[in-house]
């Protein structure tokens, strides 16, 4: 039986350097997207997507702009599958990892991943949105960018941050079941 073929976007990322390890040792066949990788493949232009994801089951969508370009690789995804043909998997299941509340937090980043999530959506093909709570690693960001400022300015923003690997785990889970809609935070 041949193992379940997963390509993660952003897998050279915070959270795909952790969860690429562990769909590995789950037994799936685990390829990156991104622009760094050879070939390469660039979400916002286009270029090397419909390659990329030939011979693939399963997406998992980590990769960001921090908004400002999400929506159009949310696009470039979508319409890379939908061109795929009989070069995908049959039944190919797109995973989405969105912010929780970002259909309510007025920020832009937030608004263009609610949007990303609605392209998704729309899009006819079997998809699965799992919106999480911030990292740990952004709190720290937040925090240790201020180190040298006389005073400490904490946001007035509620936050309820997630380690990596609980997020890694249930994205795992996510990627061995069937397409879900938008699942629980």
């Amino acid at each position: 039986v041949q193992p379940t073929r997963v390509l993660v976007t952003g897998g050279s990322g915070r959270l795909g350097r952790v969860l690429t390890p562990l769909l590995t040792a789950s037994g799936y066949a685990v390829r990156l997207a991104s622009r760094g990788t050879s070939p390469p493949v660039d979400l916002v232009s286009g270029a090397g997507v419909v390659d990329a994801v030939s011979d693939i089951d399963v997406v998992v969508h980590l990769a960001t702009t921090n908004g400002r370009r999400d929506v159009a690789m949310m696009r470039t995804l979508v319409a890379a599958l939908d061109a795929g043909g009989d070069r995908l998997g049959p039944n190919v299941h797109l995973v989405y990892l969105s912010i929780v509340g970002c259909d309510e937090v007025p920020l832009p980043y937030y608004r263009h991943k609610t949007e990303a999530e609605q392209v998704a959506l729309n899009s006819g093909l079997p998809v699965t949105i799992l919106r999480s709570t911030q990292f740990h690693s952004l709190v720290a960001l937040i925090f240790a960018s201020q180190r040298r400022l006389p005073a400490l300015v904490v946001p007035d923003i509620p936050m309820q941050p997630i380690d990596l690997a609980d997020v890694a785990s249930r994205v795992v889970e996510l990627v061995g079941g069937p397409a879900a809609g938008r699942v629980a935070d």
